[in-house]
């Protein structure tokens, strides 16, 4: 769909909306000019795989192949570089390719310097080349595919990696003299952003047609490997997904050689995560912290983007090799009404402000002060939970006008609103009509822990169910497509399962369970595969039960080939809940719920048994899921139930001998 859409939603949006509805996951921007002849915008595409889009690709002329990559945020990403330096008057091709091949060794050698623990060799990057003579500019694009890892995030792992990669690169040229002509001055450090693009491989810009990216010729692992590994979203599902919180690991007998990424991460929110009063429920919960964070981040990434776009406009020249797609994506992502909120709250802009006026020049060096240091503008208070969400109280560090209430602060007001289903917005208290702007969207794994924050003892009233029950034993007649049962311990769930896979034997099962019991009985009497008894390596097969730490070793291309047979059941689902926000999930969290949102995506039914679900947890579930029949069974086992403890066996004999001669019912 062309960018230049009146629909209610972005191009963007529609997309993705599209993509997650057909379980798509590689996506694309295509440039091209509008009919009235102006600047070339993009329309955006998705593909089942990279490899569907290569086949699409390949058919299509020289001329037409004006793609980018399009690295939508809160996937998975391999490390890569966009390299842009200029050219002496007159370079021959040998003299091009001698420099780029300097650039690219330069380039490895520091990244094994400040990360050695992740190792680059030569043969594992993928460069093309769009140098040219006429522009007299070199370009190159490096995509490092790794055997072993892979970043979680573009615009968070990967974004705090490179900005610690680049201030290390800076020391060294400065410790050098090198400053002002190193690698540092030619590596494209802004490209880590929210929903960014990235030219395909044989593909050119509209107002460029002769300037294509291709292999480099001098590179002989370049011209040797597949299209697809030159592309950056396309992530081997056997890698580990490298996180913030584990990636440095150095002996306390060697300086590190660079500063650790958990820390990077501190960094990035101290100012905003300052100080949290006493007896705020975040005091008390690593997963209510957690949730803040992310939505502190996200507060965080809005007003830097507002920030960003109100200099572009205030007249600062862009980077001209991006010009015509980042003025494009930046007026995609910001929402005119989010644009000025964030402004009026991270600028402080002084609008009748009543705290004194200032001469012209003096109040854009205080704006410009505060463009710099706009993560001091707010500090978390506190924070309050209830069934509806979270509210997270906002403190200004510095007084400034509020375009929500339109009034004056000194210091509170602000405040940020997480809901359901994991919608960040900004509100203020003193506005009477209560009007919030949505800011984003917490990611699967952050609205799981969300979810399972705001749980607490009693909060099973009011289950919302399709098909209450009151019954001693669960009978094998509640059918739907996807079936969600509650229903107290004892009243025969693990009966009722077996009886669905005996009935149903032509479905390839994969059951995700935290008790050793349901596994031995599902391995002894249904032929289920423990995954404790499966060979190394990835696990498929008809019938395979798993623990919730072990889901990232299930063969994803396998079921994905077969999920029109696929049925996931899960046992026990609060208790997997807790697993995957558990630090037991290790390094290896993001691809565990990556893994959880494919499974949920591809299966062809989904089967959950639970004594203690909620409406959160079936929340967890709905947001892949349409088919869900949610039944309840009420029937309280034992109710009124008396018990009566014997010393022994005998003892026991002795007194149902004795109610018997008495004549007492047993």
């Amino acid at each position: 769909m062309p960018a230049h859409s009146s629909s209610p939603k972005g191009p963007q949006q529609q997309c993705f909306d599209r993509a997650d509805e057909n379980q798509h996951r590689f996506f694309v921007a295509k440039q091209f000019v509008p009919r009235d002849n102006g600047p070339p915008v993009n329309s955006y595409r998705a593909f089942k795989t990279v490899h569907h889009f290569l086949q699409y690709y390949d058919k299509l002329p020289k001329q037409h192949r004006t793609f980018m990559e399009f690295i939508r945020e809160g996937r998975p990403c391999l490390e890569y570089y966009d390299i842009e330096w200029k050219l002496n008057n007159n370079p021959t091709d040998a003299t091009i390719a001698a420099k780029e091949q300097a650039v690219l060794s330069k380039l490895q050698i520091l990244c094994n310097e400040f990360a050695p623990e992740y190792p680059v060799d030569e043969s594992m990057c993928r460069v093309s080349s769009a140098s040219s003579i006429l522009k007299q500019k070199g370009s190159l694009h490096v995509v490092v595919f790794q055997e072993e890892h892979a970043f979680h995030n573009n615009h968070i792992d990967m974004k705090a990696f490179m900005m610690a990669f680049r201030d290390y690169i800076k020391r060294k040229e400065s410790e050098g003299g090198d400053k002002g002509n190193g690698v540092s001055n030619s590596v494209d450090w802004l490209v880590y952003t929210r929903n960014h693009v990235m030219r395909c491989l044989g593909s050119t810009k509209c107002n460029e047609p002769n300037r294509a990216f291709i292999r480099a010729p001098w590179h002989a692992s370049s011209m040797d490997s597949p299209a697809h590994e030159f592309y950056i979203t396309n992530v081997p599902q056997h890698l580990s997904l490298v996180d913030l919180d584990r990636i440095e690991k150095v002996p306390k007998n060697r300086e590190p050689h660079r500063p650790s990424l958990h820390h990077a991460s501190v960094a990035l929110n101290k100012d905003l995560i300052s100080v949290f009063e006493s007896g705020a429920s975040l005091s008390e919960s690593s997963l209510t912290r957690s949730v803040v964070d992310a939505a502190l981040r996200i507060f965080r990434e809005t007003k830097a983007k507002a920030a960003a776009v109100s200099i572009d406009d205030e007249g600062e020249e862009l980077d001209d090799k991006d010009e015509d797609e980042d003025v494009f994506n930046v007026a995609e992502d910001v929402s005119s009404s989010a644009l000025s909120i964030s402004l009026a709250l991270s600028l402080c802009k002084d609008k009748n402000s009543g705290y004194g006026d200032q001469p012209e020049d003096q109040h854009e060096v205080q704006r410009e002060d505060c463009v710099t240091s706009m993560a001091s503008q707010f500090k978390a208070n506190s924070v309050s939970c209830s069934s509806a969400g979270m509210l997270v109280a906002l403190e200004r560090t510095k007084p400034g006008w509020c375009d929500l209430c339109n009034q004056s602060h000194d210091r509170n007001g602000a405040y940020l609103s997480i809901g359901p289903p994991g919608k960040v917005s900004l509100g203020c208290h003193r506005n009477i009509d209560g009007k919030l702007v949505e800011l984003g969207v917490l990611s699967y794994s952050e609205r799981i822990a969300m979810r399972d924050a705001l749980i607490t003892p009693g909060s099973n009233k009011g289950f919302e169910c399709h098909k209450p029950l009151n019954t001693k034993y669960l009978k094998y007649d509640i059918f739907g497509s996807s079936l969600v049962i509650r229903s107290p311990p004892g009243t025969g769930k693990t009966q009722f399962m077996k009886t669905f896979v005996q009935k149903n034997p032509q479905y390839i099962y994969v059951a995700v369970s935290c008790r050793r019991t349901l596994a031995q009985h599902l391995c002894k009497e249904l032929k289920f595969i423990n995954y404790m008894d499966a060979p190394p390596g990835k696990i498929s097969g008809t019938r395979i039960v798993v623990q919730a730490e072990s889901m990232w070793r299930l063969d994803l291309d396998y079921y994905r080939r077969n999920q029109d047979k696929v049925v996931l059941i899960f046992d026990e689902f609060a208790s997997l809940v807790e697993q995957f926000n558990s630090k037991t999930m290790g390094h290896r969290k993001g691809l565990i719920i990556t893994m959880l949102e494919q499974f949920l995506r591809l299966s062809r039914r989904v089967i959950t048994l639970d004594a203690n679900l909620t409406n959160a947890h079936t929340a967890i579930l709905k947001e892949y899921r349409n088919d869900l029949h949610i039944t309840n069974n009420t029937y309280e086992a034992h109710a009124g139930d008396v018990f009566e403890f014997h010393a022994s066996e005998k003892h026991l004999q002795d007194c149902v001998v004795n109610a018997l001669r008495q004549g007492k019912r047993l």
